[in-house]
């Protein structure tokens, strides 16, 4: 029989267990730094395209609420809001139109990935730019000032909602359509559509070059001071200490 201390002790770990779960795989099963999508209705002839953003993370409070989930976006001309909008919620993106779903690198993402696209999301300020001039032709518009056709943050002049993403995500190590960087021709190709030429590569485009985001859960280990791991069908027994190691693997958000 336990005592109420080896309940207590029991009720902590789950409790741990349960708020470590929530830290950085969310009620839509994704992880910060994957990308969220919602419709964009033009209004020209039926045109539908997508938006996308940042997911940044879990802040506190309940997490199944959307209002707790942050993300970072690029918000076009026609908004009030123009420009970059950093730590904005999820809810207010599912608001605008029907909410499409979350994805991720069809690589993966390692932690130091997903902490280095929050890191440039969040404090770089070459990405306070604002939305393109012509959403039609560009992904990004810059200046190349070293006259080496390679795109440098510092040279960005006009950001539209998925160049924040490519962008962000290639500073990173990660191309989802191709090399942003060192390619100057294929984000500004473009094609014949119903609303004229238009960019080849859009966020509809960025969202099929990625896989659905599944979050990563952790993975609890309880162990004796002997480094016996004690399986939780029978709790905390005896008087042992316990050790508890939680990991949500190399692809995880990181847990704290």
């Amino acid at each position: 029989m336990l005592s109420k201390g080896k309940y207590l002790t029991i009720l902590l770990v789950f409790l741990f267990v349960i708020s470590i779960s929530i830290y950085g795989e969310t009620s839509n099963n994704m992880e910060k730094g994957d990308l969220v999508y919602r419709q964009l209705d033009l209004g020209l002839l039926g045109w539908v395209d997508y938006h996308t953003a940042i997911y940044m993370g879990y802040r506190s409070g309940n997490p199944k609420d959307d209002k707790n989930q942050l993300i970072t976006e690029q918000m076009d001309k026609g908004t009030v809001t123009k420009g970059i909008q950093i730590d904005t919620t999820l809810y207010s993106l599912k608001q605008i139109d029907d909410y499409i779903g979350a994805t991720t690198s069809k690589n993966g993402l390692t932690t130091n990935q997903r902490n280095g696209i929050i890191n440039l999301a969040r404090n770089d300020t070459s990405f306070s730019k604002p939305y393109v001039e012509d959403y039609k032709k560009y992904i990004v518009q810059w200046n190349d000032r070293n006259n080496d056709s390679t795109l440098q943050k510092e040279e960005i002049r006009n950001l539209r909602c998925d160049g924040l993403t490519e962008v962000i995500y290639a500073l990173n190590g990660i191309q989802i359509q191709g090399d942003i960087i060192k390619n100057t021709v294929w984000y500004e190709e473009t094609e014949m559509s119903i609303i004229g030429r238009i960019t080849k590569r859009r966020p509809k485009t960025q969202f099929e070059a990625m896989s659905t985001a599944i979050g990563n859960a952790p993975t609890i280990t309880v162990t004796d001071s002997l480094g016996n791991e004690i399986k939780s069908l029978y709790g905390v027994t005896f008087d042992k200490k316990i050790t508890v190691k939680v990991d949500d693997g190399v692809n995880g958000s990181g847990v704290c």
